[in-house]
C-alpha cells in the first residue's frame, strides 16, 4: 500500500502523516475533491507548514493530481493568450495594409 506523505517546505522532507515528526494541526479537504492539505508543525525544523497529501510516487515523479490540474490550466490559458495574440496582430496587419 502506498502511505501518504506530507512535505516540509523548510527542511525538503517528506513525512508520513503519522509520523513522529510532524504535529497535525488541521485537515482542509480542496474544493475540488482531488485530496486534502495539512497544516503542521515539521519538529525538525520547528516551522509550521501547509502540504496537500500525496503518494511517495507523487512525491518522487513530481507530480500530483492538483499540479496536473495546475498545468492543464496554464496550458489552456497559454493557447487563449496565444489565440488572442494572433487576432490582434492580424487586426493590426490589416490596418497597415489599408493605409
Amino acid at each position: 500500500m502506498k502511505k501518504p506523505k506530507v512535505l516540509c517546505g523548510n527542511c525538503d522532507k517528506a513525512y508520513s502523516t503519522r509520523s513522529k515528526f510532524i504535529a497535525i494541526h488541521e485537515k482542509i479537504d480542496l474544493p475540488t475533491g482531488l485530496g486534502y492539505l495539512l497544516r503542521f508543525t515539521c519538529n525538525k525544523c520547528k516551522t509550521e507548514a501547509t502540504s496537500m497529501v500525496l503518494s511517495e510516487d507523487d512525491i518522487k515523479s513530481g507530480d500530483s493530481p492538483m499540479l496536473r490540474k495546475i498545468k492543464d490550466n496554464n496550458g489552456h490559458r497559454e493557447s487563449k493568450q496565444e489565440k488572442e495574440r494572433i487576432v490582434n496582430e492580424n487586426e493590426v496587419n490589416k490596418e497597415k495594409k489599408n493605409k
